[in-house]
């Protein structure tokens, strides 16, 4: 299916904001940004009303774009909305009757996490977010899987704030949170599932509002 100038604009512009390479209040000129891309102002412009619907992009002054600035309520709005959906998305796994897909998810996030593999932040997030959207497909459930796909983006502009992530106490914490998750599921345990979920989304939100208080 062929993309429109529009379609690819707003992939682009969002891209850059989600990595912060456009960052948290810097001003996006349309101008600028046409003449990046090779195309006409008008698709550029097309892709920030998108991005401005979805919380991108806001409008300052009522003229200028500029890339929405992430404040504490806004780490705390994305991670309630987060919790919401991975309990559900858990809950949904732990009832699969067949677990072979889980059991070896299991032994690859076992190797893929093993002493000393995981090399930096980019390295984790992949892995850890893989691990979410594979637990995600078990639930074979297309809008969930959109509208969760939506969150993490949220949660990946986040993290993209703030460099030495995974010092290596919080690395074995979160590869351990993420097995005792997947252990949990496995073993069809609905109760412990949420309370992991629970615990480990409380842990990541308050590191973050953390790291932004100081930012």
């Amino acid at each position: 299916m062929v993309q429109s100038k529009k379609e690819i604009i707003y992939k682009k512009l969002k891209g850059l904001i989600i990595n912060n390479e456009i960052e948290p209040g810097s001003q996006i000129k349309e101008k600028y940004f046409a003449q990046k891309f090779g195309v006409s102002i008008m698709p550029v412009r097309e892709a920030l009303v998108q991005l401005e619907t979805e919380g991108f992009v806001e409008k300052f002054q009522g003229q200028l774009a500029i890339a929405s600035n992430i404040t504490i309520k806004d780490v705390k709005d994305i991670f309630e909305i987060r919790d919401i959906i991975e309990r559900g998305i858990a809950r949904h796994a732990a009832a699969i009757e067949d677990k072979k897909a889980l059991i070896e998810k299991r032994k690859e996030y076992i190797v893929k996490t093993s002493d000393g593999k995981i090399l930096n932040d980019k390295e984790a997030d992949l892995i850890f977010d893989d691990l979410h959207l594979f637990i995600a497909d078990l639930v074979d459930n297309k809008q969930l899987k959109y509208m969760y796909i939506n969150v993490i983006e949220r949660i990946k502009r986040i993290r993209n704030l703030f460099k030495d992530r995974t010092d290596k106490e919080r690395l074995k914490e979160l590869i351990d949170d993420h097995l005792h998750l997947l252990d949990a599921i496995i073993e069809g345990d609905f109760k412990n599932v949420e309370e992991l979920v629970d615990e480990h989304l409380e842990k990541s939100m308050l590191y973050f509002v953390t790291r932004l208080v100081n930012y």
